[in-house]
């Protein structure tokens, strides 16, 4: 006798409708079609004679990106062994397919895959590709997430998933001193605001050529990296090389990339160092991977399903524009509009250190009605409000020095305001602050497989 979540999936008509609406497939169903393991088991045993077609289909995404893998947390079954035997069969099946780290990319395999006519385009692009894959495989040679970490023990992998979070993390301090020219330590919370910025600016290219060269050389030093210091050491060869290359992420997953040509839809070739593939653009949807991280019984499995096209979206990086800014920081007040406004009419070196102590401190006045946001700022015409305030660098550079910054600041806000008010009586700027820092607490349990 069947419960009646078996009996809604035996019933053809509501099924058919399921999978339209909801992008299953079968094992998809199955599942939520069972209430205990062992129906489970028969279940798939029935429909799956073939091994691979089970493969297959544990690997696809539904409309809501869950595997059928996720799934099996829906079924109330406290039979421990039958649902071991369930949870093992599709831990078995979930594709994790990865050139292993010790491996490099083959060119003759590339050739014959895509048939480039010699001397064109796109086989300039494709060797172009491979050679920039297998520069970044020369120096990384461990991945906290890619699938050759599912051969390691736990503690095995905690060690280098932290190893290379702290790598991450003294990287963005280096080049926070660099920017502001300043040697000071920072805790987490301003490391990552600072950095943040740093995308969210327009540099020098000359700065940001020597970011890029910093970061590379610490990653070549490490030797170790997930796929963002692969996409990092793949772009600095082409870089070098005077290719053009376009930096992408993948909308609702966990990954990154580059594309070469991106805007050539025959001729763009990308460029996945960490799992080993380079393929043409238009071939993506069959070689683009997603990185899952799964955990049982104290156990973390790395899966590496195909993109599900239509939910997940390779979406290209927009470094040097407000719209990044926008990604990493989805809940901005105009007050951030206002302040990159302002930074990108500074010097490189000496935007960092407006976003880093005065725009914090105008948000908290703003939270506390001291100002009006009206009274604060014109995009359209900032030079009219108080972007003139924050322009002159030179006194307020000299304020780091000492354990005075914060208070030396807000006074120099204030002596500012009082002197804008004087000349311009329309401006309304009341300063009343008491600040205290914030504490931020990051944890670092979850495997963050992009930088």
């Amino acid at each position: 006798m069947h419960s009646s979540r078996e009996a809604s999936f035996e019933d053809s008509d509501s099924y058919e409708d399921s999978l339209v609406i909801s992008g299953n497939n079968i094992l998809h169903e199955l599942i939520l079609g069972s209430s205990y393991y062992s129906h489970m088991m028969y279940y798939i045993s029935l429909n799956f004679t073939d091994v691979d077609q089970l493969k297959e289909m544990a690997g696809e995404y539904n409309n809501k990106g869950e595997l059928p893998l996720h799934l099996l947390s829906t079924v109330e079954d406290d039979d421990i062994q039958e649902r071991n035997k369930v949870y093992q069969l599709l831990l078995d099946a979930t594709p994790s397919v990865g050139l292993p780290l010790n491996e490099m990319i083959d060119w003759e395999t590339i050739r014959q895959m895509y048939q480039p006519i010699p001397g064109s385009q796109l086989e300039k692009n494709l060797r172009r590709g491979w050679e920039a894959g297998n520069y970044a495989r020369k120096w990384i040679q461990e991945s906290s997430t890619h699938p050759d970490t599912n051969r390691y023990d736990r503690d095995s992998l905690v060690e280098l998933t932290n190893a290379i979070d702290d790598d991450r993390q003294a990287r963005k301090e280096k080049i926070c001193r660099y920017l502001l020219n300043i040697d000071l330590q920072f805790d987490l919370y301003q490391t990552d605001q600072i950095y943040k910025l740093v995308l969210a600016t327009e540099l020098n290219p000359d700065i940001a050529e020597n970011i890029m060269e910093m970061n590379v050389s610490d990653i070549k030093d490490k030797k170790r990296g997930d796929c963002g210091e692969f996409r990092a050491l793949a772009n600095h060869y082409l870089y070098h090389q005077k290719v053009k290359v376009q930096s992408y992420r993948l909308e609702n997953g966990d990954h990154n990339f580059s594309i070469i040509d991106h805007e050539d839809e025959e001729n763009g070739v990308a460029v996945d160092a960490w799992s080993g593939e380079v393929c043409p653009k238009w071939d993506l949807n069959n070689k683009l991977r997603n990185f899952v991280s799964y955990s049982y019984q104290g156990k973390e499995y790395t899966f590496t399903p195909l993109i599900k096209p239509g939910f997940h979206i390779p979406t290209a990086y927009t470094f040097g524009s407000t719209s990044l800014y926008a990604y990493l920081e989805p809940k901005k007040s105009p007050l951030d509009d206002f302040a990159i406004v302002c930074a990108n009419k500074m010097p490189d070196k000496e935007k960092f250190v407006l976003m880093w102590f005065i725009v914090p401190i105008l948000k908290n006045m703003l939270k506390d009605k001291q100002i009006e946001i009206q009274n604060l700022y014109d995009l359209k015409q900032p030079e009219k409000t108080l972007l003139p305030m924050f322009l002159d660098t030179t006194s307020r550079l000299s304020l780091l020095e000492g354990d005075r910054t914060i208070n030396a600041l807000e006074d120099e806000i204030v002596r500012k305001q009082n002197k804008e008010k004087n000349k311009n009586r329309h401006t309304k700027f009341f300063v009343s602050y008491n600040g205290t820092e914030s504490d931020s607490a990051h944890s670092f349990k979850k495997r963050r497989h992009t930088m």
